[in-house]
C-alpha cells in the first residue's frame, strides 16, 4: 500500500470534484436567473463553456416542478420561500459576487424593475389583506351582536316555539358554537396526527395520546369520522334554532332592507357559525394539532360520535360501501378481524333500522314539504320547495366529494389524468397555484351555508296537536320539531354517500361539468375576504391559550412568542394597529 500514492490520487478526486460542483453551481444559478450570451470557465482547468441560445427556463417551471408553487400560500414564512438573492451560497462557490461582472446593463436594469414590481405587489397585497380584515371583523362584529340582541329580545325560534328564556338560549347557543369548533378542529387534528408516532408526545401531551389511542384504534377512524358528521350537521340544527330570526323580527329600528338581509334570510347567524365555529379552529388545528385536542372536551366529542355511530342510525351508509366494493371488485380495507356470526348479525340489524329511520325521516321531510308546514320562505310553492331542497343534498353532496376525490387525484400522472378531458380541466383549476387552498376555505363556507338553508327547509313548524304529520302524538311531533330527521337525511343523502362513491371512483367523479361552476364559486367566496376574520380570531385565539405549532414538540424547534411570524400575523397586527 503507497499512502503518498493515495493521498495523490484522492487530492486529484477532490479537485475534479470541485470543480464539477463548481461548474453545476454556476449552471444553475444561470437556469434561475435567465442570464443569456455568457461564456464561463473555471480556474485551473481548459474546460470552457459557451451558451449562446439559452432559453430561460424559469417560465416554464411549472407546480409539479416546483413544490412551493402548489403549497405556498400568503400565511406562509418569511422564510420559507425566498428570491435567489437570498439564499445562501453554495459551499463550493467561493464568490458569487463574481458574477455581476457577466451581467449587462439593461440586465440588471431588467433585475431591478422586478424587484421593485415584486415589492408593488407585494405592498398592494398587503393593503388588500389588511382591508379585507378590517371589514371582515366589521361585518362579524355586526352580525354577532343583532344575533344576541333577537335573542334577548326573544325573536328567535328558541323562544317563540319552545319559550326558552334569553339567559339559557344564550348560553346553549355558545355552548354548541365552541361544540361545533372542537368538532371542526378535532377531526383534523386525529386524521392529521395518525403517522405520527404516540410514544414522541406521551409525556407532553397525556390527554392528546388517550384521544389518539382511543381513535385510532382498530377502524375507530372511520366510525368517528361518520359517528362525527351527523353531530356537525346536528349541532348546525340547534344553533340555527337557537338563532334564527322568526318572521317580522326587528332589532335597533334597522333598515328593512339590512333586517330582510341579516335576520330574515339569516346572514348574521351564518356569519357567526362559520366564522367563529369552524374556520377559526381550522386555522389553529392545522399547525397545532398536539395542542388543540389536549383536553377532555375532545375526548367527550370522540365518545359521542363514537357512540352515535355505535347507535346504528347510519349504518345504511355502509350499504353504499359494500354495494361499491362490489362493482369494483375491490375489498373492504379493515384493521379488525373478521366478523362473527353474532356480530355480523347485529351489524345487519343495525343497517336494517337505520334504512327504516332513512325512509321515515324522508317521508316525514317530503309530507311537511307539500303540506307547506315548515320554515320555508312565505310564497315558495311545494313543489319548488322540494326540488330546492334535493338541489341542495346534490351540491353538498358534491362538495363533500371533492374534497375526497381531489386529494385522491393530486398524484396522479398527467397522462392518465388527460384520459378523462373534463376530470383534467377540473383538476388543472383546483390545482393551480395556491387555488386548493382558496377552494378549501371557499368550499367550507358553501357548505355551511347550504346546511343552513336546508336546516330551514326541512325544520317543520307544524304547531303539537294540530295536524300531527302522519297522526302521530304530541310527543313524537314536537320531537320531529327539532330537525332531527332533517339531519339524518342531510348527512346519510347528503354528505356520507358521496363520500364513499369520491373514494371509490375519484377520476369518474370529477368528470362532471358542473364541479367546475362549483370551483369557481367556491374560489370567488374565497377571494371576497368575508370570512377574513377569521384569521384574526385565531391569531389571538392561538396567544391567549398558548398553542405552539406542532414542531416545536417533536422536532425541538423554538417556541413562538407573541411576535408575528407568518405574513398573515403581520398583517393581522397592522390592522389590529390601525384600530387602536
Amino acid at each position: 500500500y503507497d499512502h503518498n500514492s493515495a493521498s495523490q490520487f484522492h487530492q486529484r478526486n477532490l479537485k475534479r470534484n470541485e470543480k464539477t460542483v463548481h461548474l453545476v453551481s454556476l449552471l444553475y444559478l444561470i437556469m434561475v436567473e435567465g442570464l443569456y450570451d455568457l461564456e464561463l470557465s473555471t480556474q485551473g482547468s481548459n474546460c470552457s463553456i459557451a451558451i449562446g441560445d439559452f432559453k430561460p427556463a424559469v417560465g416554464a417551471v411549472t407546480a409539479e416542478a416546483d413544490p412551493y408553487a402548489v403549497h405556498g400560500a400568503d400565511d406562509d414564512e418569511e422564510a420559507s420561500v425566498g428570491d435567489i438573492e437570498e439564499m445562501k451560497p453554495h459551499p463550493h462557490v467561493n464568490d458569487l459576487d463574481t458574477l455581476e461582472k457577466y451581467l449587462t446593463s439593461e440586465e440588471k436594469e431588467s433585475s431591478s424593475d422586478k424587484d421593485e414590481k415584486k415589492k408593488s405587489r407585494s405592498v398592494i397585497g398587503a393593503v388588500l389583506g389588511c382591508f379585507k380584515y378590517l371589514y371582515s371583523m366589521t361585518f362579524l362584529i355586526f352580525s354577532v351582536f343583532i344575533v344576541m340582541m333577537s335573542i334577548f329580545t326573544k325573536q328567535t325560534g328558541a323562544a317563540a316555539v319552545y319559550n326558552i328564556p334569553p339567559v339559557a338560549t344564550f348560553f346553549i347557543f355558545w355552548c354548541l358554537i365552541l361544540w361545533l369548533a372542537m368538532m371542526e378542529g378535532g377531526q383534523g387534528c386525529l386524521v392529521g396526527l395518525q403517522p405520527v408516532k404516540k410514544d414522541k408526545y406521551i409525556q407532553s401531551h397525556p390527554i392528546t395520546h388517550k384521544n389518539t389511542t382511543l381513535v385510532h384504534k382498530g377502524d375507530n377512524m372511520a366510525r368517528f369520522i361518520i359517528g362525527r358528521q351527523f353531530l356537525v350537521v346536528l349541532v348546525i340544527f340547534l344553533i340555527n334554532t337557537c338563532g334564527a330570526a322568526i318572521e317580522e323580527a326587528e332589532v335597533l329600528g334597522l333598515p328593512s332592507a339590512v333586517t330582510f338581509t341579516f335576520l330574515a334570510n339569516g346572514v348574521a347567524m351564518m356569519a357567526t357559525t362559520i366564522i367563529i365555529g369552524q374556520l377559526t379552529p381550522q386555522v389553529n388545528a392545522v399547525v397545532c394539532m398536539l395542542d388543540f385536542i389536549n383536553n377532555y372536551f375532545m375526548t367527550f366529542t370522540s365518545y359521542v360520535s363514537l357512540f352515535i355511530e355505535f347507535s346504528g342510525i347510519l349504518h345504511s351508509v355502509y350499504l353504499v360501501q359494500i354495494g361499491f366494493s362490489k362493482i369494483t371488485a375491490q375489498p373492504i380495507k379493515s384493521n379488525e378481524p373478521p366478523r362473527n356470526a353474532a356480530q355480523n348479525l347485529f351489524f345487519w340489524g343495525r343497517v336494517l333500522l337505520s334504512l327504516a329511520i332513512l325512509g321515515f325521516a324522508l317521508a316525514v321531510t317530503l309530507q311537511a314539504l307539500f303540506d307547506g308546514d315548515t320554515a320555508m320562505w312565505d310564497g315558495v310553492p311545494p313543489s319548488v320547495s322540494v326540488i330546492v331542497f334535493f338541489l341542495l343534498l346534490v351540491v353538498v353532496g358534491l362538495m363533500e366529494g371533492m374534497q375526497i376525490a381531489a386529494f385522491a387525484l393530486q398524484k396522479m400522472p398527467k397522462e392518465e389524468l388527460k384520459q378523462s378531458p373534463v376530470a383534467y380541466v377540473n383538476c388543472t383549476l383546483m390545482f393551480a397555484g395556491q387555488n386548493l387552498q382558496a377552494f378549501l376555505i371557499g368550499r367550507q363556507i358553501f357548505v355551511a351555508i347550504c346546511i343552513f338553508i336546508v336546516a330551514r327547509i326541512s325544520t317543520l313548524t307544524i304547531e303539537v296537536g294540530k295536524n300531527n304529520v302522519f297522526g302521530v302524538s304530541n310527543g313524537l311531533q314536537a320531537f320531529f320539531n327539532t330537525g332531527l330527521l332533517g339531519a339524518v337525511v342531510l348527512t346519510i343523502i347528503g354528505s356520507l354517500a358521496w363520500r364513499i362513491i369520491a373514494s371509490s371512483f375519484p377520476l369518474a367523479f370529477m368528470s362532471n361539468p358542473v364541479i367546475y361552476i362549483i370551483i369557481r364559486f367556491c374560489l370567488l367566496l374565497e377571494a371576497t375576504g368575508i370570512c377574513s376574520a377569521s384569521w384574526v380570531l385565531a391569531r389571538y385565539h392561538k396567544r391567549i391559550v398558548g398553542y405552539q405549532p406542532d414542531e416545536v414538540y417533536l422536532k425541538g424547534a423554538e417556541k413562538h412568542t407573541s411576535a408575528s411570524v407568518t405574513r398573515c400575523e403581520k398583517n393581522v397586527d397592522r390592522v389590529v394597529t390601525v384600530i387602536r
